[in-house]
């Protein structure tokens, strides 16, 4: 996306969000299309979902829908004016919860430093470029799910903080061998949160889960050695699985 884009769409986030809201959503239809379709393969009615990083709730309110009436979608977004619109943009869907957190390694409260150019560029540690902080509230998944409850499918998108993320849901990923993860991998905001790519996928391999990446219309083998932690352009969508049993 160009600057110019994101300026105007910033501007209308701000200023006239009654347009920006259908607009957004058509273009997150358009443009993730090929992670749309995998969710439905992959996503089924009853399943319990969790969505790390919710923004707006475009993809919260999608999921919902896949899961039906008796699933439910576990909603984080730790952004105050985002959550706002979070809360606006689902108060009539009842497989909802909705929580204004953060998702890490530990519960407690951090810091996010704030995006004034785009409302979905938050983070959770400070790139150096001069960003405001506020404190919100962060949750681990393993302190939030009791132990025993099946989670089926957990989308993260945040911005560099995914490794925290998957240390603070070890045991809820231990807990379903058929879990399934949708992940961005972004090499560069995993350097600017002080995290090496090498350890990120480390841990996912401890976990004894496998990597495809999400290229085109397809799922292809991935390769990290591909991506330059320098290049903040370089990035990709991942699906993470339980290898298969000998």
């Amino acid at each position: 996306m160009n600057t110019t884009i994101i300026s105007i769409a910033n501007l209308l986030y701000r200023y006239c969000y009654p347009l920006y809201y259908p607009i957004y959503r058509v273009w997150k239809s358009c443009s993730d299309r090929t992670e749309r379709a995998l969710l439905r393969e992959l996503v089924r009615p009853g399943m319990t979902i969790v969505d790390v990083g919710a923004n707006i709730g475009v993809y919260t309110r999608f999921l919902s829908g896949l899961v039906g009436s008796r699933g439910i979608v576990h909603a984080f977004e730790p952004a105050p004016a985002n959550y706002h619109r979070l809360r606006e943009n689902l108060r009539n869907v009842a497989n909802v919860q909705l929580n204004h957190a953060a998702v890490g390694e530990r519960s407690g409260a951090i810091k996010l430093f704030m995006s004034d150019e785009l409302n979905v560029d938050h983070r959770t540690f400070d790139s150096g470029d001069g960003r405001r902080a506020i404190s919100v509230p962060v949750m681990s998944l393993d302190q939030y799910f009791p132990s025993g409850t099946r989670v089926d499918l957990i989308k993260i998108d945040v911005q560099g903080y995914e490794l925290s993320v998957l240390r603070g849901a070890e045991r809820v990923l231990q807990e379903n061998v058929n879990i399934k993860i949708l992940m961005e991998y972004w090499p560069y905001g995993l350097s600017k949160a002080g995290v090496d790519a090498a350890a990120l996928l480390t841990f996912i391999d401890r976990l004894d889960l496998e990597i495809q990446m999400i290229r085109g219309a397809a799922l292809h083998n991935f390769d990290g050695a591909q991506f330059d932690p320098q290049d903040a352009r370089q990035y990709c969508n991942l699906i993470l699985s339980r290898r298969p049993r000998p």
